[in-house]
């Protein structure tokens, strides 16, 4: 029996740090984490389409990839996406918290974007460090 445990929480501690693991790698690098925003976002516009599944898929990885390699070379790509992705975050935590009677539903949704707006700054200069090029 004690052998079954040990198997439990070798197997939970796996999961645990591969969840872990991919969140730091998203909050290092925000730009995958805005190509990942904005091809969530398309699959929540066009949800109630009848559009084939592999299409959809196709076209979210489509601008997942585009998204992450615009921001990675145009600096107008990096600050359209920082900005609509903050955005778009804030939109999330303003309709989680709408329902909320203890404090408004305006404190989550700031610091939301407070917190996706200074992530996009350092992932901006990371990148621009990064390529060699000083465009900020």
């Amino acid at each position: 029996m004690g052998s079954v445990i040990g198997i439990l929480f070798l197997i939970a501690r796996i999961i645990i740090t591969i969840h872990v693991k991919a969140i730091l790698f998203l909050l290092k690098h925000f730009d995958v984490t805005n190509g990942l925003i904005a091809g969530s976002t398309f699959q929540i516009v066009t949800g109630n389409l009848h559009i084939n599944i592999w299409v959809r898929v196709g076209i979210v990885i489509g601008i997942i990839v585009g998204s992450i390699l615009l921001q990675h070379f145009f600096m107008p790509a990096r600050i359209i996406f920082g900005i609509l992705s903050s955005a778009f975050l804030g939109i999330i935590a303003y309709g989680i918290f709408q329902e909320n009677t203890k404090f408004s539903p305006y404190i989550p949704m700031g610091i939301t974007i407070a917190i996706a707006g200074s992530l996009n700054v350092i992932s901006w200069y990371r990148i621009s460090h990064k390529l060699g090029t000083n465009d900020d």
